[in-house]
């Protein structure tokens, strides 16, 4: 068990070492998109709000502005719901190699990498979002409504053996369906085949009638036959086949949904 733990760890630190460089190329670039509809700024007062609990101590010398509230004018509309894939598969390096990967060089530290590093981004900008993980099960990282400082300190390179991504896509359809935004994104970050790949594909036609968009990140050379598939349905794929292209290719799939 112990062993275990410390090969989570492992690959969890290869993937906050990844996210680094990638949140500061990925923020530039999305922060592009972003900061062209976002006018929001942050403000102290005495009451109302949310509480700021690093001003708490200052009651003490007589500070009051212990809540804060954030003021936006034309605003970003859009929730965005991140799905990581944790199966097995991901587990290997992008050529399909399994035995001997470093940390570093597995998928799944790349796509905990990318996902983290876009989240920095949008928390910045105070963009509603929420992240998963999903393999034979669904293991919700965060949600809308908690903290992303918290929720990033959470475990995401655990195997979660089969890749029922259709499963997930029913989850995050659920959550997103109450968000009052005008627009909902799901980003899906894969290696490609699902366990059904037509009932995948049957769950994304349905939730699209609900308004739900879709962007698709695959990392490595597999799911080719999957990545017809969504091509013939009218869905886009944009694939990463190094870790120097991470940030690149997660823009570009992010990009067609803004």
């Amino acid at each position: 068990m112990v062993r275990l733990y410390s090969t989570h760890r492992q690959y969890h630190d290869a993937a906050i070492s990844l996210a680094r460089p990638i949140e500061i190329t990925l923020g530039t670039r999305l922060e592009s998109i972003l900061e062209t509809k976002i006018d929001s700024f942050m403000f102290h007062k005495r009451s109302g709000g949310r509480l700021d609990r690093k001003r708490i101590a200052g009651i003490s010398f007589g500070r009051r502005d212990v809540f804060f509230c954030i003021e936006e004018g034309q605003g970003l509309d859009t929730a965005v719901s991140v799905l990581v894939d944790s199966s097995s598969s991901m587990f290997s390096d992008f050529y399909g190699k399994t035995r001997g990967v470093d940390f570093d060089k597995a998928k799944i530290s790349s796509a905990v990498a990318v996902s983290c590093a876009a989240a920095q981004v949008l928390n910045r900008h105070c963009v509603p979002f929420e992240i998963a993980c999903y393999g034979s099960y669904y293991m919700p990282i965060k949600r809308f409504d908690s903290r992303w400082s918290a929720a990033r300190r959470l475990g995401m390179t655990k195997p979660l053996d089969g890749t029922a991504t259709d499963c997930a896509i029913m989850k995050v359809a659920e959550s997103l369906a109450v968000c009052d935004e005008a627009r909902k994104l799901v980003v899906v970050i894969t290696d490609g085949e699902s366990d059904s790949n037509s009932r995948t594909l049957t769950v994304m036609n349905e939730v699209r009638k609900l308004g739900i968009e879709f962007s698709l990140l695959f990392i490595g050379n597999d799911g080719h036959l999957f990545e017809r598939l969504l091509h013939d349905d009218g869905y886009t794929v944009s694939r990463a086949l190094t870790k120097e292209s991470l940030a690149s290719s997660f823009f570009d799939a992010v990009q067609k949904a803004f």
